[in-house]
């Protein structure tokens, strides 16, 4: 009797007495290999649902808020529920950062330069378009990152 070559299945010749013993040997070795994989397909699965878990976890306790605010020339409030450590703020143009203004994003690690940390957020100010950084003039788009 001759063997498949990857799997060790039972080819019989013509010659061969094909034997009870040798099919339910086949069988059984087949059984144990269909249950291997399915065990290994459960395993997978489960492994994706965890990592998938994780991912959605991580997602919904992002250690970071980003949004846009329109500047309105004074003072104004940014609510991102809870007190930053640090924020970035860029001025827009067209929706993208404006280019045409040197240093049109700012890193805040701490209160003052027209911004103040809050328990809930941050409060940005501009008094005139000449006050520096200008986070906060009046018409103008900002973008922001603030982190926890």
């Amino acid at each position: 009797m001759n063997y498949t070559e990857k799997y060790h299945l039972p080819q019989w010749e013509e010659s061969d007495r094909v034997m009870r013993t040798d099919f339910n040997q086949m069988c059984a070795d087949m059984e144990t290999g269909l249950e291997g994989n399915a065990q290994a397909a459960q395993t997978a699965q489960t492994t994706a649902d965890t990592a998938l878990s994780t991912a959605q976890t991580a997602l919904a306790h992002k250690n970071y808020v980003s949004g846009t605010y329109r500047g309105s020339g004074g003072s104004q409030e940014i609510t991102v529920g809870f007190k930053p450590s640090a924020v970035i703020i860029c001025r827009l143009a067209n929706g993208t950062v404006d280019v045409s203004f040197a240093g049109t994003c700012f890193l805040f690690v701490r209160d003052g330069n027209n911004v103040d940390f809050l328990d809930k957020g941050f409060r940005v100010w501009n008094l005139n378009a000449n006050e520096r950084p200008t986070v906060n003039v009046n018409g103008y788009t900002y973008f922001y990152m603030a982190f926890q």
